[in-house]
């Protein structure tokens, strides 16, 4: 995440750019880290890797949803005290994600019906107010029982 951070802070201080930025919040990265990408970029994203709580503990069990949440939880929440006027800023007050925030997740992989998916979506977007949710179909690159497209 630190080194997100200082690619932004090059290209917004250094060279002046003033144009759309996405970029990712990593999960388990500080609260402090968060909020300074926050003032940086236009739009944040966290990856949710997986559509279902059982699907990251089966294929990613060195994740946890507390963690990939958290950082969606405390964009979402500085959004809306920054919207709101919450805090102590004096003078022009900066903007803090101002085009909103994104989510991304691996479809296929565990097995999930399409109504899963689509349930875990609607409760991101209305949970975490995302302006998005993107979905990549997952594909096997390896051998592993554990996955559907596996042998």
């Amino acid at each position: 995440m630190e080194e997100l951070i200082r690619s932004v802070e090059i290209l917004r201080k250094q060279y002046h750019f003033q144009g759309y930025i996405h970029l990712k919040a990593i999960p388990g990265a500080s609260p402090e880290l968060i909020q300074k990408a926050g003032y940086l970029a236009d739009r944040m994203s966290v990856n949710l890797e997986l559509p279902t709580a059982e699907g990251l503990k089966k294929l990613a069990p060195h994740k946890s949803r507390t963690t990939i949440l958290r950082p969606m939880k405390q964009i979402r929440n500085r959004r809306e005290e920054n919207r709101t006027g919450a805090g102590c800023f004096t003078g022009m007050r900066p903007e803090f994600v101002p085009a909103g925030q994104s989510a991304q997740m691996i479809v296929g992989a565990a097995g999930e019906s399409d109504y899963q998916i689509v349930s875990v979506a609607e409760a991101l977007y209305r949970q975490f107010s995302l302006k998005r949710v993107f979905y990549s179909a997952f594909v096997s690159v390896n051998e592993d029982k554990d996955l559907p497209c596996s042998s």
